[in-house]
C-alpha cells in the first residue's frame, strides 16, 4: 500500500541524486550521506534478487546457478560466444567482416577487433567512441593515439540499406555511372556494398533493429546472433506468434520469451521460403546478468560443438572495468 512505497526508496533519487516530481513523490527520498548509500544498496541488492528469480523461471541456467558475471562482462562475452559460434576469426573475416548492429559506442566491436581479430564495422546513428579504458587497451599494445575506434555507418539499419542499387536498363553510360554513384534513395553505394558484403550479421540488445537483423540475415542467407532485449509490444504490433506456438497461438508479442520464439520463427520460416540451405535457430544464454537469452544461426557445416561455453581462460574479467566512486562504495556494502 501508501506506506509500503514510503519505505521504498525513488530510484531517481538514488541513481541521480534528484526526483522530478519532488515532494509529490509517493516513495522515499533519502538524505545525503551514509543513509542514501545504505538505502541504494540494499535497492541494488532487492532489483538484483528478482531479476535472478525471473531470470531463472525463464529458464537461464546462469541465474539459477548464480554464476551471471556484471553487466559490465557482457560486450566481452557476447564477442566471444560470435567469435566462436558464427565461424571463427577467418571465416567472419569473409568479405567486409561483421556487421554489429545498433552497436551504440561501439563496445562489442571493439572486443571482437581486439580481442579475437574480426573485422567489424557499426551500424547506428551514433558515432563509434572509445572509453577511457579501451584506449588504455589500445595503448597498451602499442596502437596510436586516437587509433582502435572500429569503423562506424551512422545510420539506423533498414531494407532501404542493404538493397543494392539498381540502375536502370539503357541510357547514356554517363546517366548510368551518375546513377551508381548517387544509389538508391540518395544512398551510398559503398554502403550497401559493405552491408551487402558482411560475413555475419550481430546485435546486442538492439532494440527496434532486433527485426531488421534477422530479415538482413535471412535475405542473404548469414549468420547472425542477436541478444533481444526491449520488446516494444506498441511499437511492433505486427509481431504474431504463430499458429502452432504451445502456449499463445497467433497472439501477440507482449514479452521477451514470446519475442525470442517469433524471432526464431521469423527467421526459419524466411530461410524455407527463400530457399536457404541454412541450420535452424538455436536459442542459448550466456553468463551475465540482465537480457542474456541469444538467438543465432550458426554457418552451414558448422557442428553444434562449436557453441559451447568457454572455459575460464577465455572468461577471465577484464581489470579496467572496475566500479568508482559511489558504486565502489556500493560494492564494498554489497560485499562483492
Amino acid at each position: 500500500g501508501a506506506q509500503q512505497r514510503l519505505l521504498q526508496p525513488c530510484k531517481y533519487w538514488l541513481n541521480e541524486g534528484h526526483c522530478a516530481k519532488g515532494a509529490a513523490c509517493p516513495f522515499a527520498h533519502h538524505a545525503a550521506g551514509s543513509e542514501a548509500l545504505a538505502a541504494k544498496a540494499q535497492w541494488v541488492r532487492d532489483r538484483r534478487a528478482q531479476r535472478r528469480k525471473l531470470a531463472t523461471d525463464a529458464g537461464d541456467p546462469h541465474a539459477r546457478s548464480g554464476g551471471a558475471q556484471r553487466k559490465s562482462q557482457r560486450a566481452k562475452q557476447f564477442a566471444a560466444f560470435v567469435s566462436r559460434s558464427l565461424g571463427g576469426p577467418q571465416t567472419l573475416n569473409e568479405g567486409s567482416g561483421v556487421l554489429d548492429v545498433a552497436g551504440g559506442r561501439g563496445a562489442v566491436a571493439f572486443e571482437l577487433i581486439e580481442s579475437h581479430g574480426v573485422r567489424t564495422t557499426v551500424i547506428d546513428p551514433r558515432p563509434a567512441r572509445l572509453t577511457k579504458q579501451q584506449h588504455k587497451r589500445v595503448k597498451a599494445r602499442g596502437g596510436a593515439k586516437g587509433s582502435g575506434v572500429p569503423d562506424s555507418i551512422s545510420a539506423c539499419l533498414t531494407p532501404q540499406l542493404w538493397q543494392a542499387p539498381q540502375p536502370a536498363s539503357g541510357g547514356s553510360g554517363e546517366a548510368q555511372e551518375q546513377e551508381q554513384e548517387q544509389g538508391q534513395g540518395g544512398i551510398d553505394p559503398a554502403i550497401v556494398a559493405r552491408i551487402r558484403s558482411c560475413s555475419a550479421v550481430v546485435g546486442m540488445h538492439p532494440d527496434q533493429a532486433t527485426d531488421a537483423i534477422v530479415d538482413l540475415a535471412c535475405e542473404l542467407g548469414l549468420p547472425f546472433a542477436l541478444a533481444p532485449c526491449c520488446v516494444f509490444p506498441r511499437l511492433f504490433d505486427h509481431r504474431r506468434l504463430p499458429q502452432d506456438d504451445a502456449e499463445s497461438p497467433g497472439g501477440r508479442v507482449e514479452t521477451r520469451e514470446q519475442l525470442i520464439r517469433y524471432l526464431c520463427h521469423r527467421a526459419d520460416d524466411a530461410a524455407r521460403r527463400r530457399g536457404h540451405a541454412v541450420p535452424p535457430c538455436e536459442v542459448t544464454h550466456l553468463p551475465f546478468e540482465g537480457a542474456n537469452a541469444i538467438v543465432f544461426r550458426r554457418p552451414p557445416g558448422l557442428p553444434p560443438a562449436t557453441t559451447e561455453q568457454p572455459t575460464d581462460e577465455n572468461t577471465d574479467s577484464v581489470a579496467d572495468d572496475k566500479p568508482s566512486g559511489l558504486d565502489a562504495a556500493i560494492a564494498t556494502i554489497l560485499g562483492e
